[in-house]
């Protein structure tokens, strides 16, 4: 093998590692909000948490956006949501800003514009009345969860394209 086709093969191994390393620990997210309530995601959870993915894309939606804008804030409110949930509360300025990079890639996160931010307040302002709901009273950390790596695995399939033990 030549020193390029070596360099080569490196750099696509160590894509692919970090790709997966990425899928697994936003999988975690899912593991421990299910395990908090002591239990593991089932075929009803899994559908339960497409129908929030539904009421969540239509929410984001409303705020005007599309195409290239609406898809980082859809990926913004996707990774904020589930930082959140893997820390239990607001996260810190030095937590957020390498938990974006690492979901959104470092040209995704800094592509990030005021607009965005102000969408996804906006939008989290929303699905706060929508969660107080009576008809999403079984809705939990993990669907929430499951429902956040659905909207980012609508830009990323690697997020999905996995296999692994746990």
């Amino acid at each position: 093998m030549s020193r390029r086709s070596e360099f080569h093969f490196h750099k696509n191994f160590q894509g692919e590692s970090a790709a997966t390393s990425r899928a697994v620990s936003l999988r975690r997210i899912i593991r421990t909000q299910f395990a908090l309530r002591g239990t593991t995601p089932t075929q009803i959870d899994a559908d339960l948490s497409s129908k929030w993915s539904e009421e969540t894309m239509k929410v984001l939606e409303e705020g005007g956006a599309s195409g290239v804008a609406l898809q980082r804030q859809i990926q913004l409110f996707a990774s904020v949501t589930l930082l959140e949930l893997k820390v239990g509360k607001k996260p810190r300025p030095e937590q957020l800003a390498p938990f974006l990079e690492n979901t959104l890639g470092l040209e995704g996160a800094r592509a990030l514009t005021r607009e965005d931010w102000s969408a996804l307040n906006e939008a989290r302002g929303k699905m706060s009345v929508l969660i107080d709901d009576p008809k999403w009273s079984v809705v939990h950390g993990g669907h929430i969860a499951m429902s956040c790596l659905t909207l980012l695995s609508l830009y990323d399939i690697s997020l999905l394209n996995m296999t692994y033990s746990g």
